[in-house]
């Protein structure tokens, strides 16, 4: 019997400057051609085959495409229908149509294999007037799992750069992230029973579930979710916390305590930093339908804590690219401005953010009649922080609403081959970056 081994695995485009350490589609390929019994997974929407989505890559050739890599998507997709020919059942978590067309592929599959294929549609916003089915795993025969950024995009596969864990052969670790599918597939059949409660963090007004810790405790219902015995280690998180109860680990409290825990240093690597929360959408007096966004700097604070109280290193690479909040550029400025002044009293420990902004390449060739890349790709996507002591590769951005109402999982472990591993994709990344300071943004 073939050993447990954990691994990281990566997309990065072929014309970009270094190599990946094990390419995710290599990996995810690979898992799905040995797979014999079942594969659980999770997606916010469908687009291995770039047909399905005309608009993101209108006016690139064929030819155009398959050189940016879309026989990658082809392949995956490929390799699910065979593994339904030999009898593989397959359970899908998703999102709603979340990109109007972005659930053609796995309905077409549902169509063709009605007993094999099984989809479970989860609303977060019908929960939570917000957020969305964000987490992008896989389980192959319960017995291997993949977490990381990427999502089930043939972009994510070729023309985005993404990082991800891959566990492979230990039913133990595996079985947790299957535990965690299965509690989602569980409240994407429950009945709605949301109540509006004052957000801890904000002071404002929002819905969670009636059985929220957060929900009066007179009108609280009991927890749905049957009891689980929780890895120790290496560890996996779910988002959001009503999710997490009867022996689930918080996703946003255990970031927060990889980053408290940190004596000398900390990297992170993510696409979006904010201090506030940017998935409230709907009636409101904002601009758009959209209301003012939630002020919720628990992140920030922790690393700025980190800083200025224990004297770490704190390096964060942002990604900048076509679709990048206006906001992001100058809240980057202001949390530097913060941590610089703590270095004129002399009385704190010196302690040192640095920030850079990662720009791939093409970022600003994704539209219009210039394109030479599809829309939402040329981007760092990955999602991930090292510290000296621990490692914690997830799937959501480094806003407080993504811990809060928004999908999500993460691997956390004290591994130290993956620190070393990690600590060196980071330091890579961080000399390719291509500016040392935040700029306004696009």
């Amino acid at each position: 019997m073939n050993k447990p081994h954990t691994y990281l695995v990566e997309t990065i485009p072929a014309d970009f400057d270094c190599q990946p350490v094990y390419s995710t589609a290599a990996a995810l390929l690979r898992l799905v051609n040995k797979t014999e019994e079942s594969i659980d997974l999770s997606a916010m929407y469908w687009s291995l085959l770039p047909d399905s989505q005309p608009a993101e890559v209108e006016g690139l050739s064929s030819t155009q495409l398959e050189k940016l890599g879309a026989k990658n998507g082809r392949l995956l997709y490929n390799a699910l229908e065979n593994a339904l020919k030999r009898g593989v059942q397959l359970r899908v978590l998703q999102s709603p149509n979340f990109t109007g067309d972005g659930n053609v592929e796995i309905e077409n599959l549902a169509a063709r294999y009605p007993q094999q294929v099984h989809i479970t549609i989860v609303s977060t916003h019908d929960w939570y007037d917000g957020g969305i089915m964000h987490q992008k795993l896989w389980v192959f025969d319960g017995r291997s799992a993949y977490i990381g950024s990427a999502n089930m995009d043939w972009r994510a596969l070729a023309q985005v750069k993404e990082l991800g864990v891959i566990i492979e052969n230990d039913p133990v670790v595996a079985g947790s992230v299957a535990a965690h599918l299965a509690a989602w597939r569980q409240f994407g059949m429950m009945e709605l029973t949301a109540v509006s409660i004052t957000d801890p963090i904000s002071g404002q007004e929002r819905p969670v579930p009636a059985w929220s810790h957060l929900a009066p405790a007179d009108s609280r219902l009991p927890n749905p979710f049957p009891p689980i015995t929780p890895l120790n280690e290496p560890i996996i998180t779910t988002s959001p916390p009503e999710l997490c109860e009867n022996g689930r680990y918080a996703d946003g409290d255990t970031l927060l305590q990889t980053i408290n825990d940190a004596q000398k240093r900390i990297s992170i690597e993510v696409m979006e930093f904010a201090p506030t929360a940017r998935s409230r959408q709907g009636d409101g007096d904002g601009k758009n339908g959209r209301r003012p966004p939630l002020w919720q700097p628990v992140i920030m604070n922790a690393l700025l804590r980190a800083v200025i109280q224990r004297g770490v290193h704190v390096r964060l690479l942002i990604s900048q690219w076509a679709h990048s909040n206006p906001t992001t550029a100058p809240y980057l400025r202001a949390m530097q401005a913060m941590a610089d002044a703590s270095l004129l009293d002399g009385t704190v420990p010196h302690g040192n953010l640095e920030i850079r902004r990662f720009i791939m390449a093409g970022w600003d060739k994704t539209t219009g009649d210039e394109r030479l890349y599809p829309n939402h790709s040329r981007v760092n996507h990955a999602k991930f922080i090292v510290t000296e002591r621990r490692v914690n590769v997830g799937t959501s951005n480094f806003t407080w609403d993504y811990f809060t109402q928004t999908g999500g999982c993460s691997f956390n472990s004290g591994d130290g081959t993956l620190i070393a591993q990690l600590q060196e994709i980071f330091e890579r990344d961080w000399q390719l970056a291509t500016t040392n300071h935040p700029k306004t943004g696009h």
